[in-house]
């Protein structure tokens, strides 16, 4: 990686900086009614996601990083949870809601991927949007695979790719004052 710094900071800072492309889609509607009317039935259930299956999800794109609390949720968004085996196995939620847009938010249990369980998901969400006259949103790391392939498969179309940086945590002293961590890196 080109580096606008000393060459002797490469060995400390060059492992924790990564590349990435985040991309922005465009919803297709007639790609999405072409994708889902061949899709076979699903054994399981999908029920509206509740404030305490909020609570208890976990992962690196839970609601809980979204929304402030289950109240504001359960008021002012929305979610598809699919359970199995009596857990939350895969919701697709309401990132933010705005005027007529509702960006999806996606998080499946890694045990449970590979299933279909995501798309099934993502699929009562983008039908409540088109009810309910909201525009489906969807954007994601390039390098989320899962996500970034689910989303065409949905009917969304890449339409903007934007590199940027991400810095991790820098846990080396420079200077022989403590360094305070930084929170654990997330991206979305």
């Amino acid at each position: 990686m080109a580096s606008g710094y000393p060459g002797a900071w490469s060995s400390l800072i060059d492992d924790k900086i990564t590349k990435f492309t985040r991309v922005n889609f465009r919803f297709d509607r007639i790609r999405y009614e072409n994708a889902v009317k061949d899709r076979g039935g699903l054994r399981h259930a999908i029920t509206p996601t509740t404030q305490e299956i909020f609570l208890k999800l976990e992962g690196r794109v839970a609601p809980k990083y979204f929304w402030s609390n289950a109240e504001q949720f359960a008021e002012r968004g929305i979610g598809y949870t699919l359970t199995d085996g009596g857990e939350a196995a895969s919701t697709a939620f309401s990132a933010f809601v705005e005027d007529n847009q509702l960006e999806i938010g996606i998080e499946t249990n890694e045990q449970h991927r590979g299933k279909g369980y995501a798309s099934h998901v993502c699929s009562a969400l983008i039908d409540y949007c088109l009810e309910n006259g909201l525009e489906p949103v969807w954007s994601c790391r390039k390098e989320n695979e899962g996500s970034y392939y689910l989303a065409q498969k949905l009917g969304f179309v890449p339409t903007v790719s934007i590199p940027y940086l991400s810095i991790g945590r820098v846990t080396m002293k420079l200077t022989g004052l403590p360094v305070r961590r930084a929170r654990p890196e997330r991206s979305f």
